[in-house]
């Protein structure tokens, strides 16, 4: 079992950390290229938010909501004690609701952290989320699955 673990999960973490700094080396073409042209500014809250949608607490803590980023935060606190309690229908309400948000977030989140006064130059604002995102794909690829792995009890 670790040997499927340790495959799969290596693969998927190489696959998606190599796919956020594919869409990273995109939008930091495409800022570069509006600011050669001289065109008026490259609009950065477009674009789905990676990190935003995976790492949905900390980002909003962090990105200025904090009162969302707390929220999210027991709600994940909640979820855990939930689910090692064997609870049926609040684990999926609960999953259902840190789903939401993660998703929420992706779709708003360019569009929040472009709000930010330190949203000024298009590239800092690209490496800046660029780091969210890569956190978070390696969490969700590398991290989570070995400690589930351990704390199940695979070993």
């Amino acid at each position: 079992m670790v040997y499927v673990l340790a495959a799969y999960s290596i693969t998927i973490s190489v696959l998606a950390i190599y796919g956020v700094l594919l869409q990273h080396r995109a939008r930091t073409a495409r800022a570069r290229v509006a600011g050669v042209r001289g065109e008026s500014g490259v609009r950065l809250g477009r674009g789905f938010n990676l990190g935003a949608a995976l790492l949905a607490p900390f980002w909003a803590w962090f990105h200025g909501l904090r009162a969302v980023g707390a929220t999210l935060l027991l709600t994940s606190v909640v979820l855990a004690f939930a689910c090692s309690s064997g609870l049926g229908w609040p684990v999926w309400l609960l999953a259902a609701i840190l789903a939401a948000a993660a998703v929420g977030l992706g779709v708003f989140g360019n569009r929040i952290a472009a709000s930010q006064p330190v949203a000024a130059d298009p590239v800092a604002f690209d490496s800046r989320e660029l780091r969210w995102a890569l956190a978070g794909a390696v969490l969700h690829t590398l991290v989570l699955p070995w400690a589930c792995y351990f704390l199940i009890g695979g070993a």
